[in-house]
């Protein structure tokens, strides 16, 4: 038998099309799951793990919290909701370190402040839901609305009132990253 030239390239010619048709379909799966993987809802209570993020090299305890709680308002009076609950955040910080329940020093995380509240349970769980409402946002994962602001601003409140309730120590503990504290101790 043989074939004509014609016959030989229409073969190849529908077995390219049937790959360009399986690489296509290909690509568009990937892409569909791409996009589902970027959409899923995230459980911010259990992503915690995201708490060993730093918080800074200034300390937040420099700037009383109701001036905190006063940026987040005027920030969210102006629609910009994830800065008013960056500002939140920044406000349980400056509280905790205020009262003397942790001493700031460059690199802690939220896991530590955490770890410093863990005496004061309402403050703690309160501060772990901000976290939890703050960290996909801050970090650029989600949208941040006025529901959001809402939440925040209540557990801010609850954080902030809890700590104040605390009877404050004459030296702040230390809190190192294994969560041990180590009391300064304060000469005679």
């Amino acid at each position: 038998h043989t074939r004509s030239l014609c016959d030989w390239s229409s073969d190849v010619c529908s077995s390219d099309l049937v790959g360009v048709i399986l690489v296509a379909g290909i690509i568009y799966l990937i892409i569909k799951l791409v996009n589902n993987w970027r959409s899923r809802p995230i459980d911010p209570m259990g992503n915690l793990s995201s708490l060993q993020v730093s918080v800074g090299s200034t300390p937040p305890g420099e700037i009383p919290s109701d001036e905190y709680l006063r940026r987040a308002r005027l920030a969210a009076e102006n629609g910009i909701y994830s800065e008013a609950i960056a500002q939140l955040l920044l406000g349980t910080l400056s509280a905790t370190e205020r009262r003397g329940l942790i001493r700031f020093r460059k690199g802690l995380t939220y896991r530590d402040y955490r770890r410093a509240l863990r005496t004061i349970r309402p403050a703690q769980e309160a501060f772990e839901r901000l976290c939890g409402i703050y960290l996909p946002v801050g970090f650029g994962r989600r949208e941040a609305g006025h529901d959001q602001f809402e939440e925040s601003l209540a557990n801010y409140l609850r954080c902030v009132q809890a700590v104040e309730t605390v009877p404050q120590p004459t030296t702040a503990p230390v809190t190192n990253s294994g969560g041990a504290v180590n009391t300064p101790t304060v000469p005679a």
